[in-house]
């Protein structure tokens, strides 16, 4: 079982049965087949497997950062809400997800400046101020703001170019 890049994972043999008959032509092209695919289906379970293990490092990473790391889509609506994140905002990630992050994390008299921003950003524009720390006002669950400092990642994820913000 031959996979990509020159990997060997097995051999598929094909006794003589009693009669003395060899396998035909079509047989062995079959045969060839079938190790191909177990080939691919091996490679494929391998890379399922290293990409879970990547998550799991990741989600560890996120979730044992002190800082908060809050990811929102093209929509401005959150995707990702670490623990750092629930600590300092007072939500839990489960009632902020798919929320508009500007409307529940930004303090009312600088949604419109950070929107704007973040509106030049998701255009392509504004990339001075990606991975720069920029200074807003924060908001708490219970109403009180905050002075916050950010740094905006902007990552694509997947092959559709989805854009998320970190």
């Amino acid at each position: 079982l031959d996979g990509t890049g020159g990997r060997r994972y097995g051999i598929i043999s094909v006794d003589e049965p009693a009669s003395g008959r060899r396998p035909d032509d079509h047989e062995l092209e079959l045969l060839g087949a079938l190790a191909a695919h177990a080939a691919l289906a091996i490679e494929s379970s391998l890379q399922v497997a290293a990409l879970e293990r990547a998550l799991v490092r990741n989600r560890a990473v996120i979730d044992g950062t002190p800082d908060c790391v809050i990811a929102v889509d093209g929509d401005d609506r959150i995707v990702e809400f670490n623990p750092a994140a629930e600590m300092t905002f007072g939500h839990s990630s489960a009632e902020v997800i798919g929320r508009c992050a500007s409307q529940l994390l930004v303090g009312p008299d600088h949604r419109e400046s950070f929107e704007a921003v973040a509106a030049r950003v998701r255009s392509g524009e504004g990339v001075e101020v990606l991975g720069r720390r920029m200074e807003t006002v924060g908001v708490r669950r219970d109403g009180t703001q905050f002075p916050v400092e950010l740094a905006v990642t902007r990552v694509e994820a997947g092959r559709g170019g989805e854009q998320l913000f970190y």
